[in-house]
């Protein structure tokens, strides 16, 4: 959930750096030891501004093989005013082949309206109240969408899984719920839409620090007791099968300091030598909106998170997951190979 963060300051234009894996030796070695680096773009569906995009394809320009899990809202496409032409093409240009494709299910009036749902403006991540005039484009985001009914929900999720379906991005197997709020009806309805990964769980202490006495707060810390700062993928069983949770356990960039930040991942290569045949999963998340304050933040904190890795002996890798890449058709308009 996106929330006001200061302004990063941006220093001058740095060389690209080359995310790659360990390079193979033929000296016997211990067991590999590995951390996936998962890095999320939200795209919330507020806007696409043009500085925002720019911030991105300078981002990437310097992290050329990252690969990113984008977790990208339907409103883009379903708001009255929508050029989807446009919107499409600005998607396209910010991804790259073996990049990662969700959804993240907010609960925008436009959204509730094209899949035949009365939209409904109350209550708020923030205690606040939605008012008409916030309404004369598109309104609804700070509304958690777990407030509709199952029968509701499948509607909000089929349309959704329809309309990325019909833009080219290929059927979505991963969804995000805004806010955290993937209460057990939303992955239910998940789950009936054909989707497998959730990327909603988040640590209550990693978020409470800006958001403790917002009711937001209280619905993260009911739904997810359980994650901390280290919480590892799992198997979320439901009445017709098992979901994947991929925790966002660190909330996103906004809510932290870089310091913090590198802290716990150096409380990851610790727990990875320790047992360095189980590989670790670190998340990092970053919004689209906000990209262009962020971005520095994150550019200077994966810098640091390299160098202690390398220092460490620890390889940086994907997170590989075939069935959550985009579809590799040429419509990925100025992709670039992925370096290895």
């Amino acid at each position: 959930m996106l929330i006001d963060s200061p302004v990063a300051k941006a220093g001058p234009s740095p060389s690209p750096v080359v995310f790659t894996t360990a390079a193979p030796t033929k000296v016997p070695q211990a067991p590999a030891r590995t951390i996936h680096l998962m890095v999320t773009l939200a795209w919330e569906g507020r806007d696409l501004s043009v500085y925002n995009q720019q911030a991105w394809a300078a981002f990437r320009a310097r992290f050329p093989g990252l690969q990113i899990m984008h977790l990208v809202s339907p409103a883009y496409f379903t708001k009255p005013a929508a050029d989807q032409t446009a919107v499409r093409s600005t998607l396209r240009q910010a991804m790259r082949p073996k990049d990662q494709f969700g959804l993240l299910l907010g609960n925008w009036q436009s959204l509730a309206n094209a899949s035949g749902v009365i939209f409904r403006s109350s209550p708020t991540f923030w205690g606040s109240e939605v008012k008409a005039d916030d309404c004369s484009s598109d309104c609804g985001l700070e509304v958690p969408v777990n407030i509709y009914p199952a029968d509701e929900l499948d509607k909000m999720l089929q349309t959704s899984v329809h309309i990325m379906e019909a833009q080219g991005f290929g059927r979505p197997s991963a969804v995000a719920v805004e806010g955290w709020v993937a209460s057990s009806e939303i992955l239910e309805a998940a789950y009936r839409a054909g989707i497998r990964y959730d990327l909603s769980a988040v640590s209550p202490e990693m978020i409470g620090a800006k958001t403790r006495y917002y009711p937001i707060y209280q619905w993260a810390k009911s739904l997810w007791p359980r994650i901390t700062p280290h919480s590892q993928p799992y198997q979320i069983q439901l009445a017709k099968g098992a979901m994947t949770e991929l925790p966002q356990s660190l909330a996103a960039v906004d809510y932290l300091a870089q310091s913090d930040i590198l802290d716990i991942f150096k409380e990851y290569v610790e727990r990875v030598q320790r047992d360095p045949q189980t590989p670790l999963v670190f998340p990092l998340q970053i919004y689209q909106e906000t990209a262009y304050m962020t971005l520095p933040a994150l550019a200077t904190t994966l810098q640091a998170v390299i160098a202690y890795a390398q220092k460490a002996g620890v390889a940086l890798t994907p997170l590989q997951s075939p069935d959550l890449e985009l579809p590799e058709d040429r419509w990925l308009s100025g992709a670039m190979p992925i370096a290895h």
